[in-house]
């Protein structure tokens, strides 16, 4: 798992890094693919002002199924490409909710973007 991970981020930040994005939001929409579409905040609107709020901290409180997780992750890759030496840690309750984080929500965005 580390030398896919070492390849991951190596490439967002090779093909990436040097380029000026307007926003987290705008680099996700221009770089970052959902089921080989564009990615888009079509019926998650309120996503972008989560995104764009800019505090160190944000604090969300919401029922389940409303693409948090999805958009916490593509915020964590976005910031990773975007800003240089920053870093994302994800605490999860075991290795195996961690393994299916990685499977499920991280890989399918770096694989499907180029």
């Amino acid at each position: 798992m580390d030398n896919l991970w070492k390849n991951h981020i190596t490439r967002l930040k090779t093909g990436l890094s040097a380029q000026s994005h307007g926003s987290i939001c705008s680099f996700l929409t221009e770089h970052t693919y959902l089921a080989g579409k564009r990615f888009n905040f079509d019926g998650h609107e309120y996503q972008r002002k989560i995104l764009e709020d800019g505090e160190n901290d944000i604090v969300i409180l919401k029922s389940a199924q409303l693409g948090i997780s999805e958009m916490s992750s593509r915020l964590a890759i976005a910031k990773t490409a975007l800003v240089r030496g920053f870093n994302t840690m994800y605490t999860l309750p075991s290795a195996t909710a961690m393994q299916k984080f990685m499977k499920t929500r991280i890989e399918p965005v770096i694989s499907s973007s180029p």
